[in-house]
């Protein structure tokens, strides 16, 4: 029996790995660091673009700087991510 692959599930498991890694990166950064962890944020930063730049403007303009919330745009930036290469990915189709 062919086992039959969704593209958007391996993509968005790939992404969701990486983005897992980013979050864990930083919990072990800042318990050596003993909370200076800004740089380590960067990957998360990154793995959540456009959403997080979108996230990060409207809070600046809201004048909030909480960092929980911060933390919370950046999760829910990879989570838009995420979903949306599940979206793409499940219109392609493997031909073999």
């Amino acid at each position: 029996m062919r086992r039959n692959r969704s593209p958007g599930l391996l993509l968005a498991g790939a992404y969701t790995i990486l983005c897992f890694l980013a979050i864990s990166y930083i919990v072990v950064s800042s318990t050596i660091t003993h909370g200076q962890f800004e740089l380590a944020g960067m990957f998360i930063l990154i793995l959540g673009l456009p959403w997080s730049i979108i996230f990060a403007i409207t809070l600046a303009s809201f004048h909030m700087s909480s960092a929980w919330i911060a933390a919370g745009a950046m999760l829910l930036s990879c989570i838009m991510n995420g979903y949306l290469l599940y979206k793409i990915g499940s219109r392609l189709s493997w031909r073999f």
